[in-house]
């Protein structure tokens, strides 16, 4: 049944934090510190607790002397700071993680990065990004985040004042743009942008 699955999960994922807490405390020199905080800090997260997780993900990548864990530790706390919509503080722990890595997830941690420079204002990079996105988004070694990206990409252009831009994009793609300028109209609009 789902209510034993969940109790078992439930066991197993206390039982983690435990041993994970255990080794921090007890093992300050352990020279794998750093992954014992990123499952405390990981958990956290998938918990909604944002706090805790900031703390631990911070504590892992400050300790992770494992160049992978602590490319993993700084994307997840990037991602814990994106969810608390600051994006300050996600926007240099996701450039230096993806600066490192380029494996499958590297379009959707990046669409997030450009979702960050566009709360921030900084609508050239957030473009940049996004059509960076795209265009790996084609091959099959990254999540596509195509539609996600035509989707939203007209807003960053729209916003950056480059709505002719916004359109060649639209055109190359071959799509009917019609509904993304009305989308992005009617957000502008909302916004008191005429």
């Amino acid at each position: 049944s789902t209510k034993k699955f969940y109790a078992q999960s439930t066991r197993y994922f206390n039982e983690a934090n435990r041993l994970a807490l255990t080794i921090a405390k007890r093992f300050k020199n352990y020279k794998r510190l750093g992954e014992a905080y990123y499952i405390l800090g990981f958990n956290a997260k998938e918990a909604d607790k944002p706090k805790t997780a900031s703390k631990y993900l911070s504590l892992a990548t400050r300790r992770s002397r494992d160049p992978k864990v602590k490319t993993k530790t700084q994307i997840s706390l990037a991602e814990v700071y994106y969810n608390e919509k600051k994006y300050r503080k996600a926007i240099p722990l996701y450039e230096e993680a993806l600066d490192q890595v380029t494996d499958k997830w590297w379009t959707k941690d990046s669409f997030n990065l450009a979702w960050c420079y566009f709360r921030i204002n900084n609508y050239s990079r957030a473009i940049s990004i996004m059509e960076k996105v795209y265009e790996r988004s084609k091959s099959s070694k990254y999540i596509d985040m195509r539609s996600q990206v035509e989707r939203d990409i007209g807003l960053f252009y729209a916003s950056g004042d480059r709505i002719n831009e916004g359109v060649r994009f639209y055109k190359k793609l071959g799509l009917n743009f019609t509904s993304q300028l009305l989308t992005i109209a009617i957000s502008l609009k909302e916004q008191g942008k005429y």
